[in-house]
């Protein structure tokens, strides 16, 4: 039986190392597996969230800004708000909420609230998806302008989030091509 230590010994050698993409762990006697994955970070716009009760975020709608002030629409998150942020959010996006002709919903096929690109938030993520079973991954490329609110441009090949979970909202990073770049 691995210590600990010598978990994370292998883990380094194998994962962070060599590139692997997990370390598979299994315990004699126990019919169970682990993997452990490395998490990944990102920095993406609050484009859009959802009212959960009391006042209260539920979830929030996410963007990468492109190198041409457009926004690519790339994931939702919900996982991983504590309580106190989900109202601390609700005070602050509330604020900001705009009138939009781009509509998006979330799982129970509620709108998205809309607002202005203003809030950055990291999220961790196990991994970016390019593709599924069925075919390429299309996100949807939008725009933004104070008059307007978000407005549709076009499907673009693109990813999908896998497992997003919040992990705090950006206070030293702003919505702009520099902090949130998507570039080729």
């Amino acid at each position: 039986m691995a210590t600990a230590s010598e978990v994370i010994d292998v883990y380094e050698d194998i994962v962070v190392k060599k590139g692997e993409e997990c370390l598979v762990i299994r315990i004699k006697g126990i019919p169970l597996i682990y993997k452990l994955k490395s998490l990944h970070s990102l920095d993406l716009a609050v484009i859009g969230f959802t009212e959960g009760e009391d006042s209260k975020v539920r979830e929030l709608l996410l963007a990468l800004q492109n190198e041409d002030n457009t926004f690519t629409q790339i994931g939702r998150v919900g996982t991983g708000l504590s309580e106190d942020q989900k109202v601390s959010l609700y005070k602050i996006l509330s604020k900001d909420i705009i009138d939009s002709p781009y509509i998006e919903a979330d799982k129970r096929r509620v709108a998205f609230q809309m607002v202005k690109p203003a809030v950055v938030v990291e999220v961790s993520i196990n991994d970016l998806l390019t593709e599924t079973t069925k075919g390429t991954i299309k996100n949807s490329l939008i725009e933004y302008n104070e008059s307007d609110g978000y407005s549709f441009i076009s499907s673009v090949y693109g990813v999908s989030l896998l497992h997003p979970v919040f992990k705090r909202v950006r206070d030293d990073k702003s919505v702009n091509t520099h902090d949130l770049r998507f570039t080729k």
